[in-house]
C-alpha cells in the first residue's frame, strides 16, 4: 500500500511541474497586436499620448527611469550604411535625445532603455526631469533615426533615413525600477507606470514628420504571411478505354501413344519372373498410440518397478 501511495505522489509532483512549464511558456507568447511604422522621408517621428492601461496617464520623470520597447526590425541601415536606432524626446522636445539601440535579427526583441542616458558624443546633460519635461501626458518617439550625434547641425549631417524603411513595435512600457522593466514581457500581472500600447501607438499626435503607421491585430495576417489562394487544378481529360483483345487460339497437344509393356523386344530372351517376397509381420503397439515410439512400455515398466520397490519397503517395515 505504501508503494502505491509513493507512486501516486510522484505522478502528482511531475504533473504540477509540467503544468508550471506550460504557464511559463504562455508568458513568452510571440503573438501581439502591434503597429508598423513606415518612414516616408528623413527624420520620421511623432508625438504619442500615454494609454489607459498603465497606472497613470501622465509620466513623472523624477520617478520613472526606465522604458521597455518590444520591437521587430524590418530595415537595418540608412543611406550611409549605418544602423538605425530609435529615440525618445521629452515634451516639449529638446536635445539631447535618449538613444534606443536595436538588434537586427528580424525577430521580436526587447530592449530596456535607461531614460537618463544621452548620446555618447554629446556635451549636453540629460533633461529627463520635471523641470524640463513639463507636457507629461505625451512623449516624442522617433522609431527610426540614422546614426548621429545630437549636436550635429544640418551642414555636418548627411545621413538620412530611407523612405520606405520600417519597424514593428508591439508596446512601450515605463517603470520606476530596472528590475521590473527587465522582467516585463507585456503579459505579466505587473502594471507599468505608463504604457504606449498598439492603440496609443496607432494614434499619431502633432507634430508628425515623415511617418505613417499601420496597426495589426491577431485577426489579421502579418505582412508577407498571408495565406496564398490555391490555384485551380485542371480537370484531367478522360481517354477512351481500349477494347480487350481476344486471347490467341490454343493448338491442341497430341496425346502420346502408349507402348505395350508386355511386348518382347525383338532378339532378346525373356527374363523369368521372380518369386513373390513374403510380407513382413506388423508388430502391435500395446500403448494405444502409434507415435509413442515405445515410451508407453517404458513408463509402464517404470511404474511396475516403483510399485515393487514400495511393496518391498512395506514388507521390511512389517518385519
Amino acid at each position: 500500500m505504501k508503494k502505491i501511495l509513493a507512486v501516486i505522489a510522484a505522478v502528482t509532483i511531475l504533473a504540477s511541474i509540467f503544468a508550471g512549464f506550460t504557464i511559463s511558456a504562455s508568458a513568452f507568447n510571440e503573438y501581439y497586436d502591434y503597429v508598423t511604422f513606415t518612414a516616408t522621408g528623413d527624420d520620421p517621428y511623432a508625438v504619442f499620448k500615454f494609454g489607459s492601461k498603465g497606472q497613470y496617464k501622465k509620466i513623472d520623470p523624477d520617478v520613472v527611469a526606465y522604458a521597455v520597447v518590444r520591437y521587430r526590425t524590418r530595415s537595418e541601415k540608412d543611406n550611409e550604411g549605418e544602423y538605425y536606432k530609435g529615440q525618445f524626446y521629452i515634451m516639449p522636445f529638446d536635445e539631447p535625445f535618449i538613444p534606443i539601440e536595436y538588434k537586427f535579427t528580424g525577430q521580436w526583441e526587447t530592449v530596456v532603455v535607461d531614460l537618463l542616458t544621452v548620446s555618447d558624443d554629446t556635451m549636453l546633460d540629460s533633461k529627463w526631469d520635471s523641470d524640463h519635461y513639463t507636457t507629461r501626458n505625451m512623449i516624442r518617439f522617433d522609431p527610426l533615426e540614422s546614426s548621429r550625434d545630437a549636436e550635429n547641425n544640418a551642414d555636418e549631417y548627411d545621413a538620412e533615413v530611407d523612405a520606405g524603411a520600417e519597424i514593428d513595435i508591439a508596446w512601450i512600457a515605463f517603470f520606476e525600477k530596472e528590475e521590473d522593466a527587465k522582467n516585463y514581457w507585456g503579459q505579466e500581472s505587473v502594471t507599468p507606470y505608463c504604457v504606449l500600447g498598439p492603440g496609443a501607438l496607432a494614434k499619431l499626435q502633432q507634430p508628425i514628420n515623415n511617418l505613417e503607421v499601420t496597426r495589426h491585430t491577431l485577426d489579421t495576417p502579418e505582412p508577407g504571411h498571408e495565406t496564398p489562394t490555391p490555384e485551380p487544378t485542371e480537370t484531367p481529360v478522360v481517354t477512351e478505354t481500349p477494347e480487350p483483345t481476344e486471347p490467341p487460339t490454343q493448338v491442341p497437344t497430341a496425346e502420346p501413344t502408349e507402348v505395350p509393356t508386355d511386348a518382347p523386344t525383338q532378339g532378346a530372351e525373356k527374363t523369368p519372373e521372380a518369386e513373390p517376397t513374403a510380407k513382413p509381420v506388423e508388430t502391435q503397439n500395446n500403448s494405444g498410440s502409434d507415435d509413442n515410439g515405445g515410451c508407453g512400455t517404458v513408463i509402464g515398466g517404470g511404474i511396475a518397478l516403483a510399485a515393487a520397490a514400495a511393496l518391498v519397503l512395506l514388507i521390511r517395515k512389517k518385519h
